[in-house]
């Protein structure tokens, strides 16, 4: 295992393949957002965990850096649990709010839902992987 400090404080300690992050490892960022998982020639590529400075984490898939194929994501006393595509919710999943109200159903470019009473209910959860690594 390799330890690597940039001069932006990030840390990544794990499995390099030539002179990139490949295989397990954890990077940490100065802001204090962490992931923990796999990497594929230097992107969050297959099974992770990336924890938000804010408290907020995401479970589950990855491929290219992005939330991609299924994955929890805990944020503000509610959750969101089902299918990703390029970083947004999209497809089969239940949102739970921090109150106890949810909704089980398709989901539609991040957050459009077609609700019960013909309701349609907007909302957006925008996660920032753009982090620079």
């Amino acid at each position: 295992m390799v330890s690597l400090a940039a001069i932006v404080h990030t840390v990544y300690e794990g499995s390099f393949d030539y002179d990139a992050r490949h295989g397990a490892g954890v990077y940490k960022w100065k802001n204090g957002n962490c992931y923990e998982g796999e990497f594929y020639e230097d992107k969050r590529q297959g099974k992770g965990t990336f924890h938000f400075a804010n408290g907020n984490e995401y479970v589950g898939e990855f491929i290219n850096g992005v939330f991609e194929g299924n994955g929890k994501y805990l944020f503000d006393g509610g959750e969101y649990n089902g299918t990703w595509v390029s970083g947004r919710y999209h497809g089969s999943g239940t949102l739970i709010f921090h109150n106890g109200t949810s909704y089980k159903g398709e989901f539609a470019d991040g957050g459009e839902c077609a609700c019960p009473l013909g309701t349609v209910v907007y909302w957006l959860i925008v996660v920032n992987l753009s982090l620079g690594d």
